[in-house]
């Protein structure tokens, strides 16, 4: 489990996977004129003994064999089309329901709830009605892109650019779902299943046959740990980098107009 340790101004996280260690650390300076900075300790990877692969000693001769035994989509998951209106959808402001469509959702900043239109449904809507835990496909349109949803929504739909997934909680963790199919291999086969002259388009039946592998549970956590760790670390990186650039350019403009650049 992720846990912070403080000292100081630094702060590190740490996992431990069995005999695997994977941690990263950042330390934050501030300097007598307010400026901070933020120094990263890289990524590191710690004992990997016995097989090669950073899951090689998390791996015994049993979860190796469940690691190989792989299922369909529509094995793991309830697969349902979005929402498809008769008209054009048409704010309101006494809406009953709330649309999830393309413009609400991006691969940088994932779902904006903010911005979702709320109208009245033309049929039940409880066929589309998105939750946590439930994963987007997107089903028209290229990329085909994955987003999980990770906030609590309250009587919201997903439109018929999407295919909603709802992964059965007895057999996959919805996180390590959504990590699986964005993987480019994984991403490359959809593009390849997918239809449509101008749009292109996916139907369901070529989702439901996707193969995914499904590892026991505690492993699928310690993916979807380390694929947490790793976003946290770009996040923290793409900071970095913000930072040295104002620091550098506040120098450089300082030392432009006093004429006296230091070393």
């Amino acid at each position: 489990m992720r846990s912070p340790v403080r000292a100081g101004r630094s702060v590190f996280y740490f996992i431990n996977l069995n005999r695997v260690a994977f941690c990263f650390a950042y330390i934050r300076v501030q300097f007598g004129t307010g400026a901070v900075a933020v120094i990263e300790i890289l990524p590191s990877f710690i004992d990997f003994p016995g097989k090669s692969g950073i899951f090689g000693s998390m791996l015994s001769t049993d979860t190796e064999n469940l690691w190989h035994r792989d299922r369909t989509l529509g094995e793991v998951a309830r697969i349902q089309a979005g929402y498809l209106s008769r008209e054009r959808v048409e704010a309101s402001a006494t809406g009953t329901h709330g649309l999830i469509q393309a413009r609400d959702i991006s691969p940088e900043q994932g779902l904006s709830p903010d911005g979702i239109v709320r109208f009245v449904p033309e049929r039940d809507p409880g066929l589309y009605r998105v939750s946590r835990g439930d994963i987007l496909l997107v089903a028209r349109g290229y990329p085909h892109s994955v987003y999980l949803i990770t906030t609590d929504l309250k009587d919201t739909l997903a439109s018929s650019i999407f295919h909603i997934l709802r992964p059965r909680s007895e057999r996959v963790l919805p996180a390590y779902l959504a990590w699986w199919l964005s993987q480019p291999s994984v991403q490359a086969e959809i593009n390849a299943n997918a239809g449509g002259t101008g749009i292109s388009y996916l139907r369901r039946q070529a989702v439901e046959g996707l193969r995914v592998p499904v590892p026991p549970f505690p492993l699928q956590h310690r993916i979807v740990q380390i694929n947490a760790l790793w976003d946290r670390r770009k996040t923290l990186q793409t900071a970095i980098d913000e930072r040295r650039e104002c620091l550098i350019q506040s120098a450089c403009l300082t030392s432009a107009t006093a004429g006296i650049l230091e070393p």
